[in-house]
């Protein structure tokens, strides 16, 4: 007679384990029991699937395999890091004999037929070994493997690379694996990629545009790394040409191996050059061949050497529209900037480059004057800036994930002066987590955020607050005084909960108000200038205390005020 209790329920076997993990009996269950083993399933699943959405929430946005980044043919290496990356049901192993550890993925469209080399070196922070694949196909499971290399990172083998044939249009995907070892549980990496010829060629890669100062007490050595994209050995020739002599050359290898990179590293000499000049070159390498010294091919990059001078005494306004926030890893921080020389000296040599005591925090840094009619100048200049002239540029970079990367105005007058303000230097974080970016555009006078003010006068100010991140939820704004209380204060604010402005509170110093991905509110602040010199508000967001992602500042912005 069957079990009432059972009798509606479906029937079936479940396996029971023995001591050492041994199926030893089967026996019928009853609905309870299913429901048991459903429910202690799930937890099991959820428990899973939420450790590793925890896990991926921090990872770098490639770590999927359906989210490659996107890699173009060019000689900037970019960032990249595994920590927090995960490895995918399914995934191949690059080398059968290699374990896999954490990947993340790439996505090459091959812009012409031919060759391209793509080339790996450890980070100058975290550097680790890693294997390296290109495949084609569309799925892990149709993935069709092209090329392979691995890269141990170390001192006397730092970077590695590989060329593979490309078809015009055909997708590659790139899979970036760290190497198993209880040392290499994290890692960061550089990556580069260039097309080449249907013969193979030379790359030549570096992190940052070859600016030389010379007679710099804290700028750093500039490296190039060239690879060897042939199938063959080459032996390589670097030169100088009109600045052989000038500056100090070497390179960590002349013969190169099929995939093997030799850095090339260029370093201040003594002053060669006039003060406050600029003079161009190029750093040339040629790979040649056989008794003969046949040439196979060549690479080049334009060398730049500023030569700074302490006698001109030029002023000049830097105003970032955007500093101080946080962007996604691996991904681009932004900004348009507009520099003035307010005073009737020129300044001369003058470029954007990252702070020069941590140069390694900003990667690939493009800075490209805007030309009247919207159209942009070429990238990264060394320029003059003219007494009373005005420049308009968008500059951008990649940030490191774990520090902030600072990047300046420098020009080759030593005694420039830089009006100090919050806007003055471009600052951005990666984050690990959900990157936040809140746009703040206040109402000025002129371009670069001035108010024009009489002794003791009062005015209201609109702030315009764009949530361009990824974070949605509470934000907290502090505005704060100038420090010299007689400067600039703050004598009212609110934030608009419609259309229109809003009810000014008096003796407040930050708002707490929510705002959603693409949402702008407007906030308005009643400010009084004190009837010294001119000031400055300082205008911060940030998540709320109590946010549970751990997010703190997201954008700054500064309101000058300047005495009519």
């Amino acid at each position: 007679m069957r079990d009432p209790a059972t009798s509606n329920a479906p029937s079936g076997r479940v396996f029971e384990a023995g001591p050492k993990g041994d199926i030893v009996t089967a026996k019928r269950t009853s609905w309870r029991g299913w429901l048991k083993l459903a429910l202690g399933a799930a937890v099991v699943i959820a428990a899973t699937a939420a450790a590793q959405a925890r896990s991926q929430l921090l990872a770098a946005p490639n770590d999927a395999f359906a989210t490659p980044q996107a890699l173009t043919s060019g000689p900037m290496l970019k960032p990249g890091t595994i920590i927090y990356a995960s490895r995918e049901l399914g995934e191949p192993r690059v080398y059968p004999d290699g374990g896999m550890r954490r990947t993340v993925w790439y996505r090459y469209a091959a812009s012409s037929t031919g060759r391209a080399v793509l080339m790996i070196t450890g980070g100058f922070t975290r550097p680790a070994p890693f294997q390296v694949a290109i495949y084609t196909g569309s799925r892990l499971a149709t993935l069709s493997r092209v090329a392979r290399v691995r890269a141990k990172a170390s001192a006397e083998d730092p970077a590695a690379a590989v060329s593979f044939p490309t078809t015009a249009g055909r997708i590659y995907l790139v899979q970036v694996d760290g190497v198993v070892d209880e040392r290499t549980f994290y890692g960061d990496f550089l990556i580069g990629l260039q097309q080449v010829g249907e013969r193979g060629g030379l790359a030549m890669f570096r992190t940052r545009p070859l600016f030389v100062e010379e007679d710099a007490c804290c700028d750093s050595d500039r490296i190039s790394y060239v690879a060897n994209g042939f199938p063959v050995a080459v032996k390589l020739a670097a030169d100088l040409g009109s600045l052989t002599g000038k500056l100090a050359l070497t390179s960590t290898e002349d013969v190169l191996a099929a995939g093997q990179v030799s850095k090339v590293t260029l370093a201040d000499a003594d002053p060669n050059f006039a003060a406050g000049t600029v003079t161009t070159g190029r750093l040339t390498v040629v790979a040649g061949r056989g008794p003969a010294g046949d040439v196979l091919g060549r690479a080049s990059a334009p060398v730049t050497v500023i030569t700074p001078e302490y006698e001109r005494h030029p002023v000049v306004d830097v105003y970032h529209l955007d500093t101080n926030f946080r962007v996604r890893v691996n991904a681009r921080a932004s900004t348009r900037t507009k520099i003035r020389n307010t005073s009737d000296v020129d300044a001369v040599g003058c470029r954007f480059e990252p702070d020069k005591q941590s140069d390694w925090s900003a990667y690939d840094l493009q800075a490209h004057e805007i030309l009247p009619g919207g159209k942009t100048g070429a990238g990264n200049p060394v320029f003059d800036l003219k007494a009373g002239e005005t420049k308009n540029f968008a500059v951008s970079y990649r940030p490191l994930y774990w520090d902030i990367a600072h990047i300046f105005l420098y020009c080759a007058n030593k005694d420039m002066k830089v009006k100090n303000t919050v806007n003055d230097t471009f600052r951005a974080w990666a984050d690990l987590g959900i990157p936040a970016f809140v746009e703040l555009r206040p109402d000025a006078d002129t371009e670069f955020g001035e108010l024009r003010m009489g002794k003791f006068e009062t005015r209201l100010v609109h702030v315009d607050v764009t949530n361009r991140g990824e974070y949605s939820g509470d934000f907290k704004m502090e505005i704060q005084d100038d420090r010299y209380h007689d400067r600039a204060v703050v004598t009212g604010l609110c934030v608009a909960e419609g259309v229109g402005d809003c009810k000014l509170t008096s003796a407040r110093t930050y708002l707490i108000f929510d705002l959603a991905v693409g949402e702008t509110r407007r906030v308005t602040a009643a400010v009084r200038h004190g009837g010294g010199a001119g000031g400055e508000i300082v205008v911060r967001m940030a998540v709320k205390d109590d946010s549970p992602t751990g997010l703190s500042t997201m954008g700054m912005t500064g309101i000058q005020v300047v005495p009519k």
